[in-house]
This record gives C-alpha cells, sequence and structure tokens, in this order.
C-alpha cells in the first residue's frame, strides 16, 4: 500500500495552498468555506503544501497528512471516493 499512496500523491502533484486559493474560490452555495484539512483539523496558510483530489476541488488536505490516510485506505478522507492511481 505505500507504494501505492506513494504514486498516488505523485500523480495528484502538490501544490503551494496560495495557488489554489488564486485560482478558485473557495466557497459552498456563495458562501466562504473554512480552508482546514479535515485528517487534522489545521487551516492551511499559504505556503502549505496541499493536495487536492479528484473527487471534488474541495477536497483539499496537507500532503503530510494525506499520504499516510491513502497508506491505511485509497479513498479520498472526506466523501470515500477511491482515489485513482493509474
Amino acid at each position: 500500500r505505500k507504494a501505492q499512496a506513494a504514486r498516488a500523491i505523485q500523480l495528484l502533484k502538490p501544490v503551494k495552498f496560495k495557488q489554489i486559493q488564486q485560482s478558485q474560490a473557495l466557497t459552498v452555495n456563495g458562501r466562504q468555506i473554512d480552508a482546514l484539512c479535515v485528517i487534522c483539523t489545521c487551516e492551511f496558510e499559504p505556503e502549505d503544501e496541499v493536495t487536492e483530489l479528484e473527487c471534488d476541488t474541495r477536497h483539499i488536505f496537507h500532503k503530510e497528512c494525506l499520504l499516510p490516510w491513502l497508506e491505511k485506505r485509497l479513498s479520498c478522507p472526506t466523501c470515500r471516493t477511491d482515489v485513482n492511481i493509474d
């Protein structure tokens, strides 16, 4: 599983959180959402390295939190959608 998790992280290409902030509005139904990692429950800082999953552009996690999660289960921590590693 560790190899699969590492491959998933590599394919998902982690970026700095500030890049996501600039490229999309973090809103749901027009309201600002809290920008936090649901794995560690810490708010994102602009320089944090984060990974956005394909299932939803709002499913963003710290890279260092997501890797151990994916080593246990290859699914999104928020919605449980399978993470594609192909």
